[in-house]
């Protein structure tokens, strides 16, 4: 019937609509970043590079080695791997995403 033809093709065009408008978007994004933007969303480290100890010994993430890391260098991902020995809470994993979504936040 004509009108399911219908339905058919405003259903088409509305995701042909929205393909080039997210696309669009994405050009746009890519666009505005630098080279150095570019290759900091590409690099990923391990979250080691960004541990430190406290006074008790306890590893946590350094806020500056977060900062130069994640706020200044733009590293896109932190791989979380049980590298040495490393054993938080779910209490003390969040503090320490916390400090390195606030250098990203901080910088960007």
């Amino acid at each position: 019937p004509p009108l399911n033809n219908l339905l058919l093709l405003l259903c088409l065009v509305l995701v042909i609509y929205r393909e080039v408008s997210a696309s669009r978007s994405i050009d746009e994004r890519m666009n505005d970043m630098s080279l150095q933007d570019k290759i900091g969303q590409m690099t990923q480290c391990d979250l080691s590079l960004l541990l430190e100890s406290d006074s008790n010994g306890m590893k946590k993430v350094s806020q500056k080695k977060a900062d130069r890391y994640v706020g200044q260098l733009g590293v896109g991902s932190v791989f979380n791997a049980p590298l040495g020995g490393v054993v938080w809470t779910a209490a003390e994993f969040r503090k320490n995403i916390y400090t390195i979504q606030e250098s990203a936040k901080k910088y960007n």
